[in-house]
Order: structure tokens, then C-alpha cells, then sequence
């Protein structure tokens, strides 16, 4: 949260977000015809802080049982200076 992007964000400042998700690889008979299926995003819209760790919670276990599914339930609860990092 220090850092200038952080403190531009959460003062109001329009952002995009982009993500590439990499499916794999697909191999032709010559270099040249060989390319990648991935798929992506690009979000345009103005971030803002989210402070109550109650409503920062259930955003991160959502996030950990889509990329972890079933691993959360081995985890200890995050900490508060988790939950703000």
C-alpha cells in the first residue's frame, strides 16, 4: 500500500488490468506455422480499497479455492498484516 501506483489507485486514478492465461503450445511441421492458444482479458475501470478484512476474506479464499481447490481447508485463517499485504 506505499507504494505511488497503490496510492494513485486507491485515490481514484483509471487503471486497466491485463491477464494472459496460457493454454499451451501447438506444434506444426515447420517453426513458422507453430503457434499458442491462450486466452485474455483487459479491464478498464478505477480501482478502490477494500479495509475491512471481512470483506477482504471471502475474496481471498474465493481466490485460493479457484487457483488451490480443496487446499484451504490445510491452511491456517491469514493474519491481519496478511490480509494487507
Amino acid at each position: 500500500m506505499a507504494s505511488r501506483l497503490m496510492k494513485n489507485l486507491s485515490a481514484g486514478l483509471r487503471c486497466c488490468v491485463t491477464v494472459t492465461h496460457f493454454d499451451g503450445l501447438v506444434y506444426a511441421r515447420s517453426t513458422f506455422n507453430s503457434s499458442m492458444n491462450y486466452r485474455s482479458v483487459m479491464v478498464f475501470g478505477q480501482a478502490r480499497v477494500i479495509s475491512d478484512p471481512e470483506v477482504k476474506r471471502p475474496a481471498i479464499q474465493a481466490l485460493v479455492d479457484h487457483l488451490m481447490p480443496g487446499r484451504r481447508a490445510d491452511l491456517r485463517k491469514s493474519t491481519i498484516q496478511e490480509l494487507n499485504a
